[in-house]
């Protein structure tokens, strides 16, 4: 991400350059949990996550996510629904909890965001917008990548924010 600052009547403004790239996802052996509601059920559904994963005797292959069937930003929260899960080192048996799956290989935009998640809907908003200008479709769900502080609300989290889409 850039950073430039702009003078504009003896007010300084920052305008933020975001970084949007391509890039392929290869296959990706995952465990989510399943929710409907408030994002604050994350943590708890996250740490749960966790604990299934170990005492399956598996290993947590990457970063946590969390998939969005519906943005926040856009709905209430009862209406809210969303996978957290964590990318595994071999495909595991899921249960009455926890879903298993290989995700398949697919190409994303991607943008990292950094800070507080009130403002993520700008990336999300750069990233559609770099998806029309140069002929992409988004072609799915979008996946939060949690780079670091995921269970954090502040301004060293980083999150990487990915649309699965194809070239038109």
């Amino acid at each position: 991400m850039f950073i430039k600052f702009k003078e504009y009547s003896k007010i300084l403004i920052m305008v933020v350059i975001m970084k949007i790239k391509e890039k392929t996802i290869e296959d990706l052996n995952i465990a989510v949990i399943s929710n409907k509601g408030s994002l604050e059920a994350a943590k708890i559904l996250f740490a749960k996550l966790s604990g299934w994963i170990e005492s399956g005797e598996g290993e947590v292959a990457g970063n946590p996510f969390m998939i969005f069937y519906k943005l926040p930003e856009d709905i209430g929260d009862s209406e809210l629904l969303y996978d957290v899960g964590m990318p595994t080192s071999e495909l595991m048996t899921g249960d009455d909890l926890v879903n298993t799956a290989v995700m398949i290989e697919h190409k994303v935009l991607s943008a990292v965001h950094e800070g507080k998640r009130d403002n993520i809907i700008n990336t999300y908003r750069a990233i559609a917008k770099y998806a029309d200008e140069n002929n992409y479709d988004i072609i799915g769900s979008p996946k939060e990548v949690f780079i670091n502080g995921f269970l954090e609300n502040n301004n060293e989290k980083l999150t990487e924010v990915q649309l699965p889409v194809i070239k038109m």
